[in-house]
């Protein structure tokens, strides 16, 4: 075995140790009448409060080495969005604006009134949703990865992105959990690149599919709805956007500067060597550089 294929194996053995088994160690709880219970652990001190975001049909665990790394210098929270991880799952629409509110909610459980907000794939529609509903709440945004779609301009645009979601949704219209779990297999097969290792896929794989098929189905169908996508307005706080470099080459021309439209004070990169996944497939270096961008944040 060559020198540099026994460091990825070592790397990946630590990487698997250090990963819980479940979303969150020992969560706390916020409940509010007509919410679902939400999970979320609140760690370290120092600096304005990170809140942490997961994507689609993932799990608060997503963020662990975000956790043990930002929480050295920074208050960090991470939350289970409803539906998801340790967060009850009750048979209801899992929309965007149900996901705003939960943050919301862990935010006054807190008494939090000003945070960094970090948000993986949906995890980032989230947060600029909740920047755009709540600026004064906002210090500055974190986009990883961040799944969104362009509002249309044009009723040819319209058309185009009506077409777009009727194949990416059509996968998930049958309500039986048996199709949602393939579908949903399929669809994360699709997030890793080819650097992405085995293993890491698999114990991916096995947090995403612990999400229960009908939040699941929901979730991706309510982010597919065309009407949700007519909000452009920028939103004025200092942004980060890190991309992997093969989700960038799949995104129409013109995707940092669309990303800039929404949010000016942008720092955008892309990385090269990993898929969907940064936060733990390049889990070291975002976190030296979330946490040189914390730095600039009062």
């Amino acid at each position: 075995m060559k020198r540099s294929e026994r460091t990825l194996c070592v790397s990946l053995a630590v990487f698997f140790l250090l990963l819980p088994t479940v979303a969150l160690s020992a969560p706390h709880y916020a409940t509010a009448p007509g919410m679902p219970r939400i999970a979320y652990s609140d760690s370290g001190a120092g600096g304005v409060p990170v809140l942490l975001v997961h994507g689609w049909s993932c799990d608060g665990s997503f963020w662990s080495r975000q956790t043990e790394a930002l929480s050295k210098h920074h208050r960090v929270i991470v939350m289970d969005l409803p539906g998801h991880g340790q967060s009850s799952a009750p048979r209801i629409a899992y929309s965007r604006d149900l996901f705003v509110d939960s943050v919301s909610l862990v935010l006054d459980r807190l008494r939090i009134t000003r945070a960094v907000l970090v948000g993986h794939s949906l995890g980032w529609d989230v947060v600029r949703a909740f920047a755009l509903r709540s600026p004064e709440r906002v210090a500055a945004l974190v986009n990883v990865d961040g799944a969104y779609c362009r509002v249309p301009r044009t009723p040819e645009e319209r058309a185009a992105l009506e077409k777009l979601f009727a194949g990416f949704g059509a996968p998930f219209a049958d309500t039986n959990p048996e199709s949602i779990d393939k579908a949903r297999a399929s669809f994360i097969d699709m997030l890793f690149a080819q650097e992405t290792p085995e293993p890491m896929r698999n114990w991916i794989r096995s947090r995403m599919s612990a999400t229960p098929p009908h939040v699941a189905r929901s979730a991706m169908l309510e982010f597919l709805r065309l009407e949700r996508w007519t909000d452009a307005r920028p939103v004025q706080v200092p942004t980060l956007a890190v991309y992997a470099e093969f989700t960038a080459r799949q995104e129409l021309p013109g995707h940092r500067e669309y990303l800039r439209a929404l949010n000016p004070e942008l720092e955008y990169e892309e990385w090269p060597g990993s898929g969907h996944f940064v936060m733990t497939e390049d889990a070291d270096r975002l976190n030296r550089r979330l946490l040189a961008f914390l730095e600039s944040i009062r």
